[in-house]
């Protein structure tokens, strides 16, 4: 068993791809006034399911899905404190560093002070306002490396790759995102409790969607230039065996959308469309030595955001704060590698259902 000490540096858990289910995402209608277009009976129904910003908000901004996983923190192997316990990360980018008697590779009480990891996630998303029904996954990809500079400061850099396959059941079609993104990151231990992370991120998208709800279908393709920040706040407490984590964050993404042309030959205006998020909670983590189980609750809230206009005269309930759950463990041996894995749910939206299942793996050299 390792005792408090014997770990200079570890991940408290990731806050991971709520993504889509969260509302940070853009709408190709309504982004100029801050609300979707509704879908009423007549010239426009057979253009609901391409201006809708709830099927874009929930399903296809990557602003959401990355910028989700960001807010929880990066973590980078800053000593801790006299605690032994790092910079709590979502993703777990913070090496589980060993003490000096462990290594020899950095000095000052620091063990690997390079860093690589490798993130896999899936949400299982569903919007279920009955007149725009649908149900999908979002497969997310993420690696990074990072660099740790004085034992208390962290630089590097994540690149991450999405994908999103839904069923518009409503229309009997479909929708399909493939999209990147680059985002350099800082995490910096300023006080052995307190620590702050922030990190900028640019990235683009594709969407294609197709409508069946009429003969012969229609089809629409567009792209999207992403952009997000976040910034969040951690304090961290050990008390025996447990350490108590409390974080706030907050984000803001900018999605711009292409004009494009349906193939019944309607065009969607280009439209820009900028969103953001606080988020409060907190986790509570057992060190068990090797294995290290935790637990966690977020509150989150959006501050600014697009919303789904009426649809055949029904209103949705464009919620917009909610609860996150989270259960996990993290794998933390006395070697170089680590990794972890997590189960959370969202809980308050009463039309959107978000469930995400990540595991991550790391090696610190």
């Amino acid at each position: 068993m390792m005792g408090k000490n014997s770990l200079m540096g570890w991940s408290a858990g990731w806050k991971i791809a709520l993504a889509l289910a969260v509302a940070l995402g853009a709408s190709a209608a309504g982004a100029a006034t801050g609300s979707s277009a509704g879908c009423s009976n007549g010239s426009t129904q057979k253009d609901c399911s391409f201006q809708s910003g709830a099927l874009q908000q929930t399903f296809s901004s990557g602003s959401t899905s990355y910028g989700s996983l960001f807010s929880g923190g990066f973590g980078g192997g800053g000593n801790g404190g006299s605690n032994g316990f790092n910079n709590t990360s979502q993703l777990g980018s913070s090496r589980f560093a060993l003490s000096t008697g462990d290594t020899g590779k950095a000095a000052a009480g620091m063990g690997s002070r390079w860093n690589a990891w490798l993130s896999l996630s899936q949400s299982n998303v569903a919007y279920q306002f009955q007149p725009l029904q649908s149900s999908g996954r979002i497969n997310l990809t993420l690696v990074g490396v990072d660099y740790t500079f004085a034992n208390n400061a962290t630089v590097g850099v994540a690149a991450g790759w999405d994908q999103t396959r839904v069923n518009t059941t409503f229309n009997g079609g479909n929708l399909g995102t493939n999209g990147n993104m680059v985002a350099p990151y800082l995490s910096w231990r300023f006080t052995p409790a307190w620590s702050l992370d922030a990190s900028v991120g640019f990235g683009r998208s594709n969407t294609s969607q197709t409508d069946n709800s009429v003969v012969g279908g229609i089809t629409g393709n567009y792209s999207d230039q992403r952009m997000l920040g976040s910034v969040s706040l951690a304090y961290s407490k050990l008390i025996g065996k447990w350490q108590l984590t409390g974080r706030g964050s907050y984000l803001a993404s900018q999605d711009k959308l292409s004009q494009f042309t349906l193939s019944n030959g309607n065009s969607i205006a280009a439209a820009t469309n900028r969103n953001s998020q606080l988020r409060f909670g907190g986790q509570a983590m057992y060190n068990g030595g090797v294995f290290l189980p935790y637990a966690g609750l977020y509150y989150f809230n959006d501050v600014q955001r697009t919303t789904q206009g009426a649809v055949g005269g029904v209103t949705p309930a464009n919620d917009r704060d909610g609860f996150q759950v989270q259960l996990g463990i993290q794998f933390a041996p006395k070697g170089q590698v680590y990794g972890g894995l997590m189960v959370a749910t969202d809980v308050g939206r009463s039309q959107v259902k978000n469930d995400l299942f990540l595991g991550n793996v790391g090696i610190r050299f």
